[in-house]
Order: structure tokens, then sequence, then C-alpha cells
């Protein structure tokens, strides 16, 4: 993401909204890395907290966030056992549906950084069930598959289900 230059102005309305939303983006940013480094940390177990989900109730519920957050939020809360019940009721701008969502997204082993607490998409009348399957790769593998598979006119999705059902067969 480039990040735009304040402009120097004379104009005093001008620097001022530069400065406001200069502000802004700060504290978006400042928020999204102070969150996860709570959550990593386990920053409520000195503070006296049991869990996660005991001091989101008592200090943070109040909060309205960006969506991209909610995953982290959510995610913690169902690693200390929390119901997708609770967890709609506890985080705002989550309801009983994205919690269920959000959960189905964490039992299949979908990161929070891409959970996106919408329900899968059923295409046409098919009976047929697909999931996701994540697999870390180093950055740098995974420009060199892309590549790769771009230079053959094909894809690392349509190169990488085949080779992993041979390497499951493999294992048979």
């Amino acid at each position: 993401m480039a990040r735009r230059k304040i402009i120097d102005t004379p104009d005093p309305a001008v620097a001022w909204a530069e400065k406001l939303v200069t502000r802004l983006v700060n504290a978006w940013l400042e928020f999204d890395a102070a969150i996860i480094d709570v959550i990593e940390n386990k920053a409520w177990e000195p503070l006296g907290y049991g869990t996660w989900t005991e001091l989101w109730d008592a200090r943070l519920s109040h909060i309205r966030f960006v969506a991209e957050m909610r995953p982290h939020v959510v995610y913690q809360m169902y690693v200390e056992g929390a119901t997708p019940e609770e967890v709609a009721g506890a985080v705002k701008g989550v309801g009983p549906e994205e919690a269920a969502s959000f959960k189905r997204e964490l039992e299949s082993g979908v990161p929070a950084s891409l959970a996106t607490g919408r329900k899968p998409r059923q295409s046409g009348t098919s009976k047929l069930a697909y999931t996701t399957i994540f697999v870390k790769v180093p950055a740098a593998t995974a420009r060199q598959w892309t590549r790769a598979a771009k230079k053959h006119d094909t894809t690392v999705e349509k190169v990488a289900l085949p080779a992993i059902e041979q390497a499951f067969k493999d294992l048979a």
C-alpha cells in the first residue's frame, strides 16, 4: 500500500484536513497492530483476566472496529471455548450467522487473516462440497510457483490439486 505524502500548503483548512487524515491512518494502523499483539502475547493474563473473552467483555466490547479485525478477536474467543451465540452477543457487528461461519473457517484451518465470516457459496444444484486447504509456503516460493505457472499458462491451484492428490495416493 502506497503512503500518501502530506501536502505542504499555506491553506490552513487543507493543512488541518491533512493532519486529521494522517491521525486517522496512524490510529487505525496502531489499533490493528495492538490488537494482534494483545492476543499473541496473552496480555489479559497479567491483568488478572482468565481469558481474552473476559478481557474483551470487561474492557473492549463497546468498541466498533473494521471487519478485517473481527476474525482475530473471534478466533481467540473460540480457542477459549466460546460458542457462536456467545461470540455474537459479545462482538459488535458479528451476528449469529457470521459467528457460526467464523467457527467453520477456524475449524477448516483458514487463518484469521483470511477469514471472512461469510457462508460458503453453493454453486448450482451440485451436491459436491468443497473446502479450502491452507498451506504455509515461504513468500519467495509462492512467487516462484506463481511465475512458473503463469509461464505455462496455468495457475498454482491447477498444478497443486493434482500434485496433492498424487501425494495422498502415494501414501495409501
